[in-house]
C-alpha cells in the first residue's frame, strides 16, 4: 500500500496520470479534451481595471441589505462600492471606496456578495470588468 501511494504521489507531483486501458503515462494536458473543459476558480481582484466595457454590468438579481440593527441615531448614510464582476454574472472582489460606517459596510458587502448580475460587455461580448456604484440608506421622519 506504501508503494502504490509513493508512485501516485510521484505522479501527481511530476503532473502526470496514468491512463488505465493503455497502462501508459499520459501528461495531463493530454488529458483534457474539448468534451471535459474544466472551469477554474477565479482568482478575485485579477480584472484589470484599466478595461473599460461598452455595456457595464446590470444587476438581474439584487438582495437589500439588512440594517435592522442600525444605529438609530444614524437617518442617512452611504456606502461606495467597487466590484468586480465575472462574465457569469457573479461577483468578485469588493471593495469599498467610500464607508457608510462599519456596521452598513458589512451589511452591504454580505448582500452584494449575493447579487447576480449581466456581465459587462464590449462589442457585443461578455467581460470580466469592475463597476463602481452607491449604496444608500435614508429613514423618513
Amino acid at each position: 500500500m506504501d508503494k502504490i501511494l509513493l508512485v501516485v504521489i510521484l505522479l501527481m507531483t511530476l503532473g502526470c496520470s496514468l491512463n488505465k486501458a493503455n497502462k501508459k503515462i499520459l501528461p495531463v494536458e493530454e488529458k483534457i479534451t474539448a468534451q471535459e473543459e474544466i472551469t477554474l476558480p477565479r482568482v478575485w481582484g485579477q480584472t484589470s481595471k484599466d478595461l473599460v466595457p461598452d455595456e457595464k454590468p446590470r444587476p438581474a438579481k439584487h438582495i437589500q441589505p439588512d440594517f435592522s440593527q442600525m444605529d438609530p441615531n444614524i437617518k442617512s448614510a452611504r456606502v461606495v462600492l467597487e466590484a468586480e464582476i465575472f462574465v457569469d454574472g457573479t461577483v468578485g472582489q469588493i471593495n469599498v471606496i467610500e464607508s457608510g460606517g462599519e456596521y452598513m459596510d458589512a451589511q452591504v458587502i454580505k448582500a452584494i456578495r449575493l447579487w447576480e448580475f449581466h456581465p459587462g460587455k464590449i462589442k457585443g461580448e461578455a467581460v470580466d470588468c469592475w463597476v463602481t456604484f452607491p449604496i444608500g440608506y435614508q429613514i423618513d421622519n
